[in-house]
């Protein structure tokens, strides 16, 4: 995946999956509040065990889609041999690019799995920044943007 060459760091956007939500711990939480739930690593729980217990909900019914949140690459690997990952939540935006250096939106891609953006704009903070950015905001005049809405058109060419 490389960025737009008018983007010094690289950045990735894909339409949100509707649907996939924020949940903890599935074995200790149950609630639905949704039609599926996305699932970040809990460092008290083995990774794997995690994953089991989504399937688990899944083979049951009682959860129709499994989506994950920020996991590393090795993380993703192992957990689509667990079970049918239907997204993956990665902060990538303005001025993260962990997840793009790591290879989990790559291996993501390669996988047809959707990416959804957490934070592309970088939060509140950076949102702020981003038009008080001299260089972005002459770049996004250029192209008749904001500095918000040229970082955006970066991230939804890299899908």
């Amino acid at each position: 995946v490389h960025p737009p060459s008018f983007i010094a760091r690289p950045f990735v956007f894909q339409r949100p999956l509707t649907g996939i939500i924020a949940a903890p711990a599935a074995q200790r939480n149950n609630e639905q509040r949704g039609d599926g739930r996305t699932r970040r690593p809990d460092p008290r729980t083995p990774w794997a065990t995690s994953v089991r217990g989504l399937r688990a909900l899944l083979d049951r019914g009682l959860d129709p889609r499994i989506g994950l949140s920020n996991v590393s690459r090795r993380q993703l690997d192992e957990a689509v041999e667990l079970a049918p990952i239907s997204a993956v939540e990665l902060s990538v935006g303005a001025g993260d690019d962990e997840a793009l250096r790591g290879g989990a939106v790559e291996r993501c891609l390669e996988l047809g799995i959707p990416v959804i953006a957490h934070s592309p704009l970088g939060g509140p903070e950076r949102a702020r920044k981003l038009g008080r950015d001299h260089g972005l905001q002459e770049l996004a005049e250029q192209h008749g943007l904001s500095a918000p809405q040229l970082v955006l058109c970066a991230l939804a060419t890299l899908h």
